[in-house]
Protein backbone atom coordinates (compact mmCIF):
# COMPACT_ATOMS: atom_id res chain seq x y z
CA UNK A 1 0.00 0.00 0.00
CA UNK A 2 1.07 3.56 -0.79
CA UNK A 3 2.58 5.58 2.02
CA UNK A 4 1.60 9.33 1.86
CA UNK A 5 2.70 12.57 4.28
CA UNK A 6 1.02 15.26 3.62
CA UNK A 7 1.95 18.42 4.89
CA UNK A 8 -0.33 21.80 6.24
CA UNK A 9 -0.85 25.00 7.92
CA UNK A 10 -2.03 25.28 11.46
CA UNK A 11 -5.44 25.93 10.07
CA UNK A 12 -5.58 22.75 8.05
CA UNK A 13 -4.29 20.96 10.53
CA UNK A 14 -7.48 21.67 13.01
CA UNK A 15 -5.15 23.58 15.24
CA UNK A 16 -6.12 27.12 15.20
CA UNK A 17 -6.11 30.48 13.37
CA UNK A 18 -4.18 33.33 12.61
CA UNK A 19 -3.23 33.21 16.42
CA UNK A 20 -1.83 29.67 16.00
CA UNK A 21 0.45 30.90 13.27
CA UNK A 22 3.60 30.58 15.65
CA UNK A 23 3.07 27.05 16.05
CA UNK A 24 6.36 25.01 15.45
CA UNK A 25 6.57 21.27 13.47
CA UNK A 26 4.86 18.58 15.10
CA UNK A 27 3.73 15.21 13.86
CA UNK A 28 0.38 13.99 14.08
CA UNK A 29 0.04 9.86 13.36
CA UNK A 30 -2.54 9.08 10.98
CA UNK A 31 -4.72 11.99 8.99
CA UNK A 32 -5.67 15.22 10.77
CA UNK A 33 -6.94 18.10 9.41
CA UNK A 34 -7.06 18.10 5.48
CA UNK A 35 -5.74 14.70 5.46
CA UNK A 36 -9.11 13.68 6.60
CA UNK A 37 -10.08 14.73 3.64
CA UNK A 38 -7.23 13.64 1.49
CA UNK A 39 -7.30 9.90 2.65
CA UNK A 40 -10.65 8.47 1.14
CA UNK A 41 -9.70 9.72 -2.03
CA UNK A 42 -6.61 7.34 -1.97
CA UNK A 43 -9.38 4.34 -1.66
CA UNK A 44 -7.51 0.84 -1.13
CA UNK A 45 -4.32 1.92 -2.78
CA UNK A 46 -2.99 4.48 -0.05
CA UNK A 47 -3.11 5.59 3.05
CA UNK A 48 -1.53 8.70 5.59
CA UNK A 49 1.11 7.74 7.15
CA UNK A 50 1.15 11.02 9.48
CA UNK A 51 0.70 14.91 8.83
CA UNK A 52 3.20 17.09 9.30
CA UNK A 53 1.90 20.72 10.86
CA UNK A 54 3.74 23.68 11.02
CA UNK A 55 2.29 27.12 11.27
CA UNK A 56 2.62 29.76 8.65
CA UNK A 57 4.74 32.64 10.69
CA UNK A 58 7.05 29.87 12.36
CA UNK A 59 7.82 28.15 8.99
CA UNK A 60 8.57 32.25 7.66
CA UNK A 61 10.47 32.80 10.67
CA UNK A 62 12.54 30.14 11.39
CA UNK A 63 13.14 28.10 8.00
CA UNK A 64 16.79 26.32 8.41
CA UNK A 65 14.84 24.83 11.74
CA UNK A 66 11.62 24.02 10.14
CA UNK A 67 12.95 22.65 6.97
CA UNK A 68 15.53 20.42 9.35
CA UNK A 69 12.19 19.29 11.39
CA UNK A 70 10.01 18.31 8.63
CA UNK A 71 12.81 16.92 6.66
CA UNK A 72 13.38 14.45 9.99
CA UNK A 73 9.61 13.45 10.15
CA UNK A 74 9.51 12.84 6.39
CA UNK A 75 12.31 10.73 6.39
CA UNK A 76 11.11 9.05 9.61
CA UNK A 77 7.70 7.90 7.44
CA UNK A 78 9.74 6.76 4.32
CA UNK A 79 6.60 7.80 2.38
CA UNK A 80 6.21 6.79 -1.50
CA UNK A 81 5.06 10.69 -2.40
CA UNK A 82 4.93 14.02 -0.41
CA UNK A 83 1.50 16.14 -0.55
CA UNK A 84 1.59 19.65 0.66
CA UNK A 85 -1.51 21.59 0.70
CA UNK A 86 -3.60 22.87 -1.17
CA UNK A 87 -3.28 26.57 -0.60
CA UNK A 88 -5.46 27.71 -2.35
CA UNK A 89 -4.38 31.95 -2.83
CA UNK A 90 -2.95 32.09 0.28
CA UNK A 91 0.51 33.37 -0.42
CA UNK A 92 2.46 32.54 3.36
CA UNK A 93 1.10 28.50 3.18
CA UNK A 94 1.80 28.40 -0.97
CA UNK A 95 5.32 29.51 -0.67
CA UNK A 96 5.55 26.80 2.43
CA UNK A 97 4.33 24.29 0.21
CA UNK A 98 6.35 24.63 -2.67
CA UNK A 99 9.79 25.38 -0.44
CA UNK A 100 8.88 22.07 1.52
CA UNK A 101 8.55 20.15 -1.47
CA UNK A 102 11.78 21.52 -3.01
CA UNK A 103 13.65 20.30 -0.18
CA UNK A 104 12.07 17.10 0.26
CA UNK A 105 12.84 16.17 -3.33
CA UNK A 106 15.79 17.49 -2.99
CA UNK A 107 17.06 16.04 0.03
CA UNK A 108 14.94 12.57 0.24
CA UNK A 109 14.44 12.09 -3.31
CA UNK A 110 10.86 11.75 -2.94
CA UNK A 111 8.61 12.79 -5.18
CA UNK A 112 6.02 15.59 -3.92
CA UNK A 113 3.34 17.26 -4.89
CA UNK A 114 1.19 20.58 -4.06
CA UNK A 115 -1.80 22.60 -5.26
CA UNK A 116 -2.72 26.16 -5.20
CA UNK A 117 -4.30 29.31 -7.29
CA UNK A 118 -2.33 29.81 -10.20
CA UNK A 119 -1.89 33.44 -8.48
CA UNK A 120 -0.26 32.15 -5.36
CA UNK A 121 3.02 33.65 -4.96
CA UNK A 122 4.42 30.46 -4.59
CA UNK A 123 3.67 29.35 -8.15
CA UNK A 124 6.57 31.61 -9.28
CA UNK A 125 8.39 30.02 -6.41
CA UNK A 126 7.95 26.59 -7.87
CA UNK A 127 8.40 27.51 -11.65
CA UNK A 128 12.15 29.38 -10.15
CA UNK A 129 13.00 25.96 -8.59
CA UNK A 130 12.60 24.00 -11.87
CA UNK A 131 12.66 20.70 -9.52
CA UNK A 132 11.42 17.89 -11.98
CA UNK A 133 10.45 15.65 -8.77
CA UNK A 134 8.17 18.69 -7.81
CA UNK A 135 4.32 18.72 -9.17
CA UNK A 136 1.99 22.17 -8.45
CA UNK A 137 -1.45 21.43 -9.39
CA UNK A 138 -3.91 24.71 -10.30
CA UNK A 139 -7.19 25.22 -7.59
CA UNK A 140 -9.49 27.58 -7.12
CA UNK A 141 -9.19 30.58 -5.44
CA UNK A 142 -10.99 30.08 -2.00
CA UNK A 143 -11.45 26.96 0.29
CA UNK A 144 -14.73 26.15 -1.80
CA UNK A 145 -12.63 24.26 -4.24
CA UNK A 146 -11.08 21.80 -1.83
CA UNK A 147 -13.10 18.41 -2.67
CA UNK A 148 -12.01 18.79 -5.73
CA UNK A 149 -8.34 19.99 -5.15
CA UNK A 150 -8.28 16.67 -2.99
CA UNK A 151 -9.28 14.51 -5.40
CA UNK A 152 -6.93 15.29 -8.07
CA UNK A 153 -3.72 15.16 -5.52
CA UNK A 154 -5.03 12.20 -4.62
CA UNK A 155 -5.06 10.46 -8.50
CA UNK A 156 -1.79 12.69 -8.69
CA UNK A 157 -0.13 11.20 -5.70
CA UNK A 158 -0.79 7.42 -6.54
CA UNK A 159 0.37 7.95 -9.88
CA UNK A 160 3.85 9.40 -8.86
CA UNK A 161 4.11 6.74 -6.09
CA UNK A 162 3.76 3.81 -8.76
CA UNK A 163 6.40 5.64 -10.28
CA UNK A 164 4.29 6.16 -13.85
CA UNK A 165 5.46 8.57 -16.60
CA UNK A 166 4.02 12.18 -16.28
CA UNK A 167 3.26 14.15 -19.42
CA UNK A 168 3.58 17.46 -20.09
CA UNK A 169 1.68 20.17 -18.24
CA UNK A 170 -0.79 20.91 -21.12
CA UNK A 171 -1.52 16.98 -21.51
CA UNK A 172 -1.38 16.35 -17.45
CA UNK A 173 -3.21 19.47 -15.99
CA UNK A 174 0.27 20.73 -13.35
CA UNK A 175 1.14 23.93 -13.85
CA UNK A 176 4.02 24.38 -16.42
CA UNK A 177 8.24 24.51 -14.96
CA UNK A 178 10.04 25.33 -18.21
CA UNK A 179 11.10 21.93 -18.29
CA UNK A 180 11.55 21.07 -21.68
CA UNK A 181 11.81 16.86 -22.80
CA UNK A 182 12.53 15.37 -25.49
CA UNK A 183 10.13 13.51 -27.77
CA UNK A 184 10.29 11.05 -30.97
CA UNK A 185 8.20 12.34 -34.22
CA UNK A 186 8.10 11.04 -37.50
CA UNK A 187 8.09 14.71 -38.51
CA UNK A 188 11.37 16.60 -39.37
CA UNK A 189 11.40 19.95 -37.88
CA UNK A 190 11.53 21.73 -41.23
CA UNK A 191 7.81 20.47 -41.46
CA UNK A 192 6.85 21.31 -38.39
CA UNK A 193 8.21 24.71 -38.58
CA UNK A 194 6.75 25.74 -42.25
CA UNK A 195 3.83 24.09 -41.19
CA UNK A 196 3.41 27.04 -38.23
CA UNK A 197 4.29 29.58 -40.24
CA UNK A 198 1.52 28.51 -42.43
CA UNK A 199 -0.76 28.02 -39.83
CA UNK A 200 0.02 31.36 -38.68
CA UNK A 201 -0.08 33.20 -41.82
CA UNK A 202 -3.42 32.26 -42.72
CA UNK A 203 -4.57 33.10 -38.88
CA UNK A 204 -4.68 29.95 -37.78
CA UNK A 205 -4.81 27.93 -34.45
CA UNK A 206 -1.35 26.60 -33.64
CA UNK A 207 0.87 25.40 -30.63
CA UNK A 208 4.73 26.40 -30.50
CA UNK A 209 7.09 24.36 -29.71
CA UNK A 210 9.35 27.17 -27.96
CA UNK A 211 6.50 29.11 -25.74
CA UNK A 212 7.70 32.68 -25.26
CA UNK A 213 7.41 34.49 -21.99
CA UNK A 214 4.12 36.86 -22.01
CA UNK A 215 4.36 39.65 -19.52
CA UNK A 216 1.49 41.28 -18.46
CA UNK A 217 0.17 44.35 -19.27
CA UNK A 218 -0.62 46.56 -16.31
CA UNK A 219 -1.81 50.17 -17.48
CA UNK A 220 -0.97 52.63 -14.51
CA UNK A 221 -3.79 54.13 -12.77
CA UNK A 222 -4.94 57.52 -14.35
CA UNK A 223 -3.14 60.91 -12.66
CA UNK A 224 -4.61 62.98 -9.64
CA UNK A 225 -6.00 66.10 -10.10
CA UNK A 226 -5.68 68.98 -7.71
CA UNK A 227 -3.29 67.19 -5.47
CA UNK A 228 -3.05 69.98 -3.21
CA UNK A 229 -6.45 68.66 -1.80
CA UNK A 230 -6.10 65.56 -1.65
CA UNK A 231 -4.66 62.91 1.65
CA UNK A 232 -2.49 60.44 0.38
CA UNK A 233 -1.45 57.31 2.65
CA UNK A 234 1.86 55.25 1.56
CA UNK A 235 1.16 51.96 2.91
CA UNK A 236 3.39 49.19 3.09
CA UNK A 237 3.36 45.22 3.89
CA UNK A 238 7.08 46.26 5.33
CA UNK A 239 10.00 45.72 3.17
CA UNK A 240 11.50 49.17 4.12
CA UNK A 241 14.60 48.60 4.27
CA UNK A 242 17.50 50.22 6.87
CA UNK A 243 18.83 53.22 6.55
CA UNK A 244 21.74 53.54 3.52
CA UNK A 245 20.09 50.82 1.70
CA UNK A 246 23.20 48.42 2.80
CA UNK A 247 21.95 45.50 0.34
CA UNK A 248 22.69 47.12 -2.67
CA UNK A 249 25.94 49.10 -4.05
CA UNK A 250 25.61 52.80 -3.75
CA UNK A 251 25.25 53.37 -7.34
CA UNK A 252 21.48 51.91 -7.16
CA UNK A 253 21.34 53.25 -4.13
CA UNK A 254 17.38 54.04 -4.00
CA UNK A 255 17.13 56.49 -0.51
CA UNK A 256 18.15 59.96 -1.24
CA UNK A 257 20.35 62.10 1.56
CA UNK A 258 17.65 64.58 1.47
CA UNK A 259 15.34 62.08 3.32
CA UNK A 260 17.79 61.46 5.73
CA UNK A 261 15.40 63.63 8.54
CA UNK A 262 12.50 61.78 7.81
CA UNK A 263 12.42 58.96 10.56
CA UNK A 264 10.01 56.37 10.46
CA UNK A 265 11.76 54.93 13.74
CA UNK A 266 9.58 54.37 16.77
CA UNK A 267 6.22 54.71 14.91
CA UNK A 268 6.68 58.36 14.32
CA UNK A 269 4.71 60.20 11.04
CA UNK A 270 6.77 60.79 8.12
CA UNK A 271 6.75 64.62 6.97
CA UNK A 272 9.02 65.43 4.56
CA UNK A 273 9.16 63.57 1.25
CA UNK A 274 10.96 60.21 1.08
CA UNK A 275 11.75 57.20 -0.96
CA UNK A 276 12.24 54.13 0.09
CA UNK A 277 13.23 50.65 -1.50
CA UNK A 278 10.61 47.86 -1.03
Amino acid sequence: MIKIVHVVNQFFAGLGGEEKAGLAVGVIEGSAGAARGLEPKLGDEGKIACTVYVGDNYFHEHKEEALKAILDAVGAAEPNVLVAGPAFNSGRYGLSCVEICNAVANALGIPCITAMHEENPGVGAYREFVNAWVYCLPTAEATTGMNDALARLARFAIRLARGEEIGSAAKEGYIGRGIRRIEKTDRRGATRAVEMLLKKINNQPFESELPMEVWDDTPPAPPLSQVKDRNIAVVTTSGVVPWGNPEIPTGANTISPSSKNSSLENGKRCTAATTWRT
